[in-house]
């Protein structure tokens, strides 16, 4: 009992750590001098097969109200046999951006090599490295240009996923943008989203990230943020009361499982150390989660019942903070099905992931031999 005890204490501490993180960013004032300039910005979009996808980027390209003097935008396609390179070169020969639409070579493939190309090809002083199903505002880019007059190497962006997919999937959206905004605002960045990334583009070429792991197919964000931090670059992260997008949620929860085996794959691989130590806290006390409701069917008990309480307030604060900020009150509903449900998943996921139930993403292998 005394461990399980240690365990839920601790969840509750780190979670609340994350929140507390997460207030003091909405609560960021910033200000900028009016003589600043803003650096250039190069939108890398890296896609593969995203011709029914990619619409709502373009329409939030399109809509964006900003000078793009300083702006060049570039698309690498990764062998798409969907026809998006037409859709694309089809769009920027009536866009307002500076937009080319180019492919990779033959000999290369994958979203790494995507954006390593379209970085060889900017001449920008910064890198936006974006996911084709992503959305947001018409100010977006405006907002983010002011930011970056602090000079930062690396801008840690708050991502989470629309409404047009499964609830359990979004929900999880924004409970991983509470652990990466809030532990980044208490300088120990723990995650970053691959889709959407901000970072200077000479670190990029310095540090070359991805030079002993291309045979992780996923995992571009955690490859970048692991090496800026070890490296001690220096980062920032932009307030959601600012600016955030959105992104395309899992459909079923077949998609939602095989992505969340993805992502666990791609960690097996990286040394960021204290990341893995917040997963591992998750899973056994959401797996303590599981013990816990089992034997109060069996053997009702008041401190057992406390202890899930403990467990499921924490979390539901978490997501009422997040809906505050993010919008769609409805994922409240949901909420008390997600407390008892997540747990569940995590012990299918870890079967998975055990048996290597999943081995390709985009048609290719996860891991290539």
């Amino acid at each position: 009992m005394i461990v399980i005890v240690f365990f839920i204490i601790t969840y509750v501490f780190f979670f609340t750590l994350l929140i507390i993180g997460f207030f003091l960013l909405l609560n960021k004032k910033y200000t900028t001098s009016t003589e600043f300039k803003s650096p250039s910005i190069s939108i890398i979009v890296s896609l593969r097969n995203e011709y029914n996808r990619i619409n709502s980027l373009l329409k939030s390209l399109d809509e964006q109200s900003i000078d793009l003097n300083n702006i060049e935008l570039i698309f690498v396609d990764d062998h798409s046999n969907d026809d998006s390179f037409n859709k694309l070169n089809s769009w920027a020969s009536t866009s307002k951006f500076k937009a080319k639409v180019v492919s990779l070579n033959d000999n290369l493939k994958g979203k790494k090599n995507a954006i390593i190309h379209g970085i060889s090809l900017s001449k920008s002083d910064y890198i936006l490295s974006f996911d084709a199903d992503i959305s947001f505002n018409s100010k977006f880019l405006s907002t983010v240009s002011t930011f970056l007059s602090k000079e930062k190497d690396f801008y840690i962006l708050p991502v989470v996923e629309n409404s047009k997919g499964n609830v359990f999937s979004i929900i999880e959206s924004y409970m991983l943008s509470l652990v990466t905004m809030g532990s980044a605002k208490l300088k120990f960045p723990l995650l970053s989203n691959g889709a959407a990334m901000l970072f200077k583009r000479s670190c990029f070429n310095e540090l070359n990230p991805f030079d002993n792991n291309q045979h992780v197919s996923s995992g571009d964000d955690i490859f970048i943020l692991q090496s800026f931090k070890n490296n001690n670059k220096s980062f920032d992260l932009i307030s959601p009361t600012d600016a955030f997008l959105f992104t395309e949620p899992s459909k079923s929860y077949g998609q939602y499982i095989n992505r969340a085996i993805r992502w666990s794959g791609k960690m097996k691989f990286s040394d960021l150390h204290l990341t893995k130590l917040a997963g591992l806290l998750v899973l056994f006390t959401n797996y303590i989660a599981i013990g816990l409701l089992i034997t109060f069917l069996f053997m009702p008990s008041l401190n057992i019942l406390l202890l899930m309480l403990s467990k499921f307030f924490i979390d539901f604060l978490g997501l009422l903070f997040m809906v505050n900020v993010y919008g769609n009150i409805s994922l409240l509903a949901y909420s008390p099905l997600m407390l008892l449900f997540y747990p569940f998943h995590l012990l299918i996921l870890f079967a998975m992931s055990f048996f290597n139930l999943q081995k390709s993403w985009k048609g290719r292998p996860l891991i290539e031999k």
